[in-house]
């Protein structure tokens, strides 16, 4: 039952709205109208349509904008542990109660009711519709539950692994060497581990293995490691890199072969009677002592002997190139390439590194004391 006073309210309220304006007189015989149990009723009746039409209203006013806003599931990927739901806070949608998500069955993945979460592990890669079931908190309370749904999209990401193919080089090709190539052992002092591994974008695309490396040590104590990453806008640069380190370690190896006195005795003298603690001037000698007799003179002897393999694949080979410019020709045997010179003695290790390119070099130190 309505409280008289709600019903007098409202009845007021009515004429009010009519702009209908009543004299003291007639208010107390508007009071003694609705008191009467039929107008009572009907007023009554009026106050319950008008907050179930506002009851209405919300409800289908907060539907609209549910159904207007996008809701979105962190996605999943492939073979990977998932745990995740709608952040209810974040999407202000706290006023609702979900009851289930449908449609993840191909997915490999569960609603669970208790946790509000889909947990699992997919197995399946794609973009899936799900249907979110869910009801509002305010007809629950007042035991009128209604259920409604709403469709939103769920991306499972293919495993990252899974993208990338592998795919050989083609072993008819010219130039063509293994995919993948390693070595190990004694480098004078030391001891070496050498690895060129084709990249993952060379796999994908099955081009070749650009990168190359060449070592050699010798009974005068010298060693050399030369490397080459290649360059990956040249066609042949799998052979160009070839030809650039072995050529250095052909030149390295030349510098004693039958030699009593060559550049790298030279050197050894000349570090014998400077390494301690040498001046200024001393230093710079050293430095352009090994620039201009053992540095410069392996990259010059790589570039031409890389012109040299070149002129000779135009003239045994002239299918292998578009141009007879010998410059272009060159081009498609373009590789980076770094080198380093060492040495133990008893003050010390020197190393004489030269590069060229964006292939890169660096020295450590491990004390083992």
């Amino acid at each position: 039952m309505l409280d008289p006073s709600e019903i007098e309210k409202k009845f007021f309220s009515l004429l009010e709205q009519r702009g209908i304006e009543l004299t003291e007189a007639q208010k107390e015989g508007a009071v003694s109208y609705i008191a009467e149990p039929k107008q009572s009723f009907i007023i009554a009746q009026l106050i319950q349509n008008e907050e179930e039409l506002m009851s209405g209203w919300n409800r289908k006013r907060r539907l609209m904008e549910i159904e207007l806003q996008a809701w979105n599931i962190p996605n999943a990927t492939v073979g990977a542990d998932y745990s995740a739901g709608l952040d209810t806070e974040l999407l202000k949608i706290e006023d609702l109660q979900i009851d289930r998500i449908e449609g993840m069955e191909g997915v490999d993945l569960k609603w669970n009711a208790n946790s509000q979460l889909i947990h699992g592990v997919p197995s399946t890669p794609g973009t899936f519709e799900l249907t979110v079931r869910f009801s509002l908190k305010s007809d629950n309370e007042a035991n009128k539950p209604s259920y409604y749904s709403k469709k939103i999209h769920f991306v499972v990401n293919p495993d990252p692994r899974s993208l990338w193919k592998n795919i050989a080089s083609d072993k008819e090709a010219p130039f063509w060497k293994d995919d993948d190539h390693m070595a190990s052992g004694p480098l004078g002092s030391r001891q070496f581990v050498a690895c060129s591994k084709r990249g993952r974008s060379h796999q994908h695309k099955g081009t070749f293995r650009d990168d190359h490396y060449a070592y050699a040590t010798h009974e005068n104590g010298w060693s050399i490691v030369s490397v080459s990453d290649g360059a990956g806008s040249a066609k042949y640069s799998r052979e160009g890199s070839k030809i650039a380190c072995h050529a250095v370690v052909d030149f390295f190896q030349s510098l004693s072969d039958g030699q009593e006195e060559n550049a790298l005795t030279r050197f050894d003298g000349l570090l014998a009677t400077k390494h301690e603690m040498p001046s200024q001037e001393e230093m710079t000698e050293i430095s352009v002592t090994a620039k201009r007799t053992l540095l410069y003179p392996a990259a010059v002897h790589a570039h031409n002997d890389l012109i040299k393999h070149v002129r000779g694949y135009a003239e045994r080979q002239p299918d292998l190139f578009e141009t007879q410019n010998i410059v272009q020709q060159l081009a498609d045997f373009h590789a980076t390439l770094i080198f380093c010179f060492f040495k133990q003695f008893d003050f010390g290790t020197i190393c004489l590194t030269f590069g060229v390119g964006d292939c890169p070099i660096a020295v450590t130190y491990h004390d083992q004391d």
